[in-house]
């Protein structure tokens, strides 16, 4: 006799459930209202200012001249598409308008002959802003914004060109940048201008040429032929560090404080050769104030040289443990 074994099935449970289920897919496929809205249809697409909002250098936007590859006339934002090569008879970029950006994007702006990189040539203009790329091989400077106020230069490269490196002007500002090679100064930071965490080697000026009412801080300047970091008047020089300046020139400084009413504080300075009677931070000019320095490599005699009158801290020259509790005392070993 067959065995009747009971379904272990709910059927009211599962009812319930179902119904649950059927009632859920209903809730999901309901649609909103088939009744568009009053007014006129209007587009859902960006354009391509609107996605892309920045105007390429080429010669449709941009067009050059007999000096330049490219001439910015009117304020906006540019960007490259692709390395700019010079000639022998022209520039890489003129920048010829106020309020003007140009994004290296990455790429090289490449010289052959002997004019600039990028230059602001007329001070008419102001606030330019570079970033991002390289600039080399110019016969003449790399990023010459001398002549305008108000720029930025931030994280460009500028190598072996025949003049300086890189110049601000007027309340400029340098930032992470690099300039190698070139002919003349490194960088030159002037009238109130800043350069922050940027490194100036074997340029066959000056390091960086610091002057009127300028700052350097946090900046590298390492075997340059002339002066690491030259200071006019009223600047501050502060945690930097300089290395080998002076190799195979005449005599030379790590740190050279030419003007009046300086403030040099905690930059170190390093050599490992003084064959040509170089120095550590040479002081003139009057009013300067130099304190918690270190200086190594040079002679006590050499280390800071000073004339004029100045406010300095001790210069201490004992090897061995720190004993001096001066808190401005200067160093050397």
């Amino acid at each position: 006799m067959s065995t009747f074994r009971r379904s272990t099935w709910n059927r009211p449970s599962m009812l319930v459930l179902a119904a649950a289920g059927v009632s859920g897919l209903a809730a999901l496929v309901v649609a909103g209202p088939l009744d568009p809205p009053v007014g006129p249809v209007s587009a859902s697409f960006k354009t391509l200012q609107q996605v892309e909002p920045r105007i390429p250098l080429s010669d449709a936007t941009t067009p050059g001249n007999a000096s330049f590859v490219y001439r910015i006339t009117e304020p906006g934002s540019y960007y490259l598409t692709a390395n700019v090569e010079g000639t022998l008879t022209k520039g890489g970029i003129e920048i010829a308008a106020s309020g003007v950006t140009i994004d290296l994007n990455g790429f090289e702006v490449i010289g052959a002959g002997a004019q600039a990189g990028i230059r602001a040539i007329s001070s008419n203009y102001a606030n330019a802003a570079v970033y991002n790329g390289t600039v080399r091989n110019w016969g003449g400077n790399g990023v010459d914004l001398n002549n305008i106020s108000g720029s930025v230069v931030r994280d460009v490269v500028v190598a072996d060109c025949g003049g300086y490196g890189i110049a601000v002007n007027g309340g400029g500002l340098l930032s992470g940048c690099v300039a190698t090679g070139n002919g003349g100064t490194g960088m030159r930071v002037l009238n109130g201008s800043r350069a922050e965490n940027c490194t100036a080697r074997a340029n066959t000026g000056q390091g960086f040429y610091v002057t009127g009412a300028a700052t350097i801080s946090g900046c590298v300047s390492t075997s340059n032929l002339w002066h690491g970091i030259e200071v006019g008047g009223d600047c501050v020089v502060t945690r930097n560090q300089v290395s080998n300046a002076g190799q195979g020139a005449a005599q030379a400084a790590g740190i050279y404080l030419t003007g009046n009413r300086n403030r040099c504080e905690e930059n170190a300075v390093t050599t490992v050769s003084t064959a040509g009677g170089d120095q550590g931070i040479a002081i003139s000019g009057s009013g300067n104030f130099v304190a918690r320095n270190t200086v190594s490599g040079y002679s006590a005699a050499s280390a800071f040289p000073m004339w004029g009158t100045h406010t300095v801290g001790p210069v201490v020259t004992a090897t061995g443990t720190i004993t001096t509790t001066n808190p401005w005392a200067n160093f050397v070993h």
